[in-house]
């Protein structure tokens, strides 16, 4: 299978002396999650929910008059739209990134991500655990605390989510993507973003069951036995890489 029969079509573009918080009002409607940041016709740089978190856990709110290209991540990785997937699969995994840009020539095709895998594997069958995969070093946050801060916890851990606790008990998740929408919408405290009661699994479930949930629920994440583990798109990925050809 080609990936430019799997990528996503639509993909967003910014210029590179955008502003951020143009990057931002459009980073929040969009599908894939990622600018692709161009100056001229030449693609110069990607921006996702997390460079826009780690942009803002450093620079405040001064972010919001910086430049995009000051943001993106640098060296967009292309591959050609008739590239077999599993190829594809194997450079996300290999480079630890969440999207590859698809090109035909130096046309702009689409974007194929992390979420775009899960699509697929959702049609597909193979065997394993939730338990097998999932990480079980799990980062929380409370409630009553602001986005610069759960910001600033992101980028220190190195995660896009983090499930919200009140006490003991998970009370919801947050997420890169929900402090990007946050930003746009001018909301500061976490409490007011989280989304509640989030959706998980348990350990001893197929893998393939947590797949379909993430895809189904159009989410990139799973609480698994509570907060004793979650399980990722990437952490789907990387188990991939034997069943996508």
């Amino acid at each position: 299978m080609k990936v430019g029969e799997v990528m996503s079509k639509i993909v967003v573009t910014v210029r590179s002396e955008d502003s951020v918080k143009e990057v931002i009002n459009a980073l929040s409607s969009t599908p894939s999650g990622r600018l692709v940041v161009m100056s001229g016709d030449e693609a110069v740089g990607i921006i996702s929910s997390r460079d826009v978190v780690k942009a803002y856990s450093k620079m405040e709110d001064n972010v919001f008059e910086a430049r995009a290209d000051e943001i993106a991540t640098k060296g967009v990785i292309t591959v050609d739209e008739n590239e077999e997937v599993g190829n594809a699969v194997r450079i996300m995994a290999s480079k630890k990134i969440g999207s590859l840009v698809i090109t035909s020539g130096k046309v702009l095709r689409g974007i194929f991500t992390e979420r775009d895998v899960i699509r697929l594997l959702s049609k597909m069958t193979f065997s394993g655990l939730v338990e097998s995969i999932m990480s079980t070093d799990v980062i929380t946050i409370p409630s009553d605390v602001d986005l610069l801060f759960a910001s600033k916890l992101m980028e220190y851990e190195g995660v896009r989510r983090l499930p919200v606790v009140r006490g003991k008990e998970v009370e919801g998740i947050i997420t890169a993507a929900d402090i990007v929408k946050a930003l746009a919408k001018g909301l500061h405290m976490v409490n007011e973003i989280e989304t509640r009661n989030p959706i998980g699994v348990r350990s001893d479930d197929p893998i393939m069951k947590a797949v379909r949930i993430m895809n189904e629920k159009r989410i990139g994440s799973l609480l698994v036995d509570g907060i004793k583990g979650i399980v990722t798109e990437r952490d789907v990925l990387y188990a991939s890489l034997n069943e996508i050809r």
